[in-house]
């Protein structure tokens, strides 16, 4: 009753080889052969170029109407409503490990979460976190932090065709998500980048329909499936298989509703982003083409590319549905 959506989004990140270079530097050996450490070093600047990395963020969005009710049970003001969001984080803990199969769940920090923003707007500059952040366990006085005024983009255009960020380029496509569903895994090809220095992300989110909303709607669509029946009856004309199915999918929606389950309208958005020293719109084809790969039907978000960006690559909860954000 108190999230009103949540949103998973995984990004495909070119690996900048960061942790591999200081993992060298405090295993490497001086005395060992010259040609050993030429062949280590070669091998870390090619695997650098053609490796990924998955980076996956779980946000849950709880309006502030539903929470500052549920806020007075807990004490009120600030203290109730963070008691309030760590129960929720608990319970959405609990269904990523459990149904979902997931091994480790970490709950990003205020530094943590200004990083992830400021790598979605510019991702060549995690490699120069890292190093900070290696440096501030030697010598506290180096600054490792971002400050949220720095988390956002340098300078940011919005054009027709895509969406331009700092040195970035940035397309986004919605996918329509199919009826009966999507087997695991489907999702790969759109994630799988095609050159080195592209990375790729998407989000699916699931807005939850408030109770009322999802009642009425299953009241009209049982109304509307009955009628059906009704006249078919009437008119003895012989009812299709494919339409039972449809009936009895209305009315097992209405009884899951009757034993308080949510009603959802999920929809997913992919974005592309590559340097601008190269065509965005030929990697904006690219990911078209790997949506169809996987099976499928693209939309361009034209004159939207900045909305879809920040929905499928900031973990910041912006959605596509809500009207404000």
């Amino acid at each position: 009753e108190l999230i009103d959506e949540l949103l998973f989004i995984v990004r495909t990140v070119p690996d900048d080889g960061a942790e591999r270079g200081q993992w060298i530097r405090r295993h490497r050996r001086t005395s060992g052969p010259d040609l050993a450490q030429v062949v280590n070093d070669d091998l870390h600047a090619a695997l650098s170029k053609a490796s990924v990395r998955s980076e996956a963020f779980v946000t849950f969005v709880v309006p502030e109407s539903n929470l500052a009710k549920a806020s007075k049970e807990a004490g009120g003001g600030l203290d109730g409503r963070s008691r309030i969001l760590h129960l929720l984080m608990g319970e959405v803990e609990a269904q990523l490990r459990g149904a979902v199969g997931m091994t480790e769940v970490s709950w990003l920090t205020s530094p943590e979460l200004a990083v992830a923003c400021r790598t979605g707007f510019a991702p060549g500059d995690r490699a120069g976190i890292i190093d900070a952040l290696a440096a501030h366990v030697v010598d506290q006085s180096v600054n490792a932090d971002v400050p949220w005024a720095m988390a956002g983009p340098s300078g940011a255009d919005q054009l027709i065709r895509h969406y331009s960020h700092d040195a970035w380029n940035s397309v986004s496509a919605t996918i329509k998500l199919p009826v009966k569903g999507a087997v695991m895994g489907a999702l790969a090809p759109i994630l799988t980048p095609t050159e080195s220095g592209e990375r790729r992300s998407c989000v699916v989110s699931f807005p939850i329909l408030r109770q009322e909303v999802a009642n009425r709607q299953s009241a009209s669509s049982e109304w509307a499936a009955d009628l059906g029946e009704a006249l078919r009856d009437k008119a003895k004309v012989k009812q299709r298989t494919k339409n039972r199915d449809e009936a009895e999918k209305v009315r097992a929606l209405d009884r899951k509703l009757a034993r308080g389950n949510s009603m959802t309208q999920p929809y997913a958005v992919c974005t592309v982003t590559v340097p601008k020293t190269v065509r965005i719109s030929e990697f904006g084809r690219r990911l078209d083409a790997s949506i169809r790969r996987a099976g499928f039907a693209p939309l361009r978000l034209d004159l939207s590319h900045d909305i879809g960006f920040a929905t499928s690559v900031v973990p910041l909860g912006v959605s596509l549905t809500r009207g404000t954000n």
